[in-house]
């Protein structure tokens, strides 16, 4: 489950620029609109015995909206996450080879790289 540890702050974005924004930029329009779908699908449909979210938890993460997406999608957010491989410490003593067969995995779709909450890569 998702949960917010620490206070909010609020941030005021205007609507219409962002939305200008966005269609400059087809994956991040495309990811986006997916991500809002599949959030309110998932509002809709909670029901105990499950969870009821709230303003401070829902009861699912990040990676299970992520593993719901198209396989493009997911592709372009692992792609994203596995640039930063070389800059993280838990990955710099990671073999070529075992790079190389993460980044196959992600093409083929068998496999799903996402950044945590510290901003490294996660399979």
């Amino acid at each position: 489950d998702a949960e917010a540890l620490e206070e909010a702050q609020l941030v005021i974005v205007p609507f219409e620029r962002v939305m200008v924004t966005m269609r400059k930029h087809r994956e991040i329009w495309d990811i986006t609109s997916t991500f809002c779908a599949l959030f309110c699908e998932r509002i809709r449909a909670a029901r105990p015995p499950e969870q009821w979210p709230t303003d401070i938890s829902i009861p699912w993460e990040f990676g299970d909206m992520v593993a719901a997406m198209d396989l493009e999608q997911r592709r372009v957010i692992s792609f994203d996450a596995l640039e930063r491989l070389p800059a993280t410490i838990g990955w710099r003593n990671t073999k070529a080879d075992g790079i190389r067969q993460l980044t196959e995995e992600v093409s083929r779709g068998q496999s799903v790289v996402l950044l945590n909450s510290m901003g490294e890569p996660e399979r």
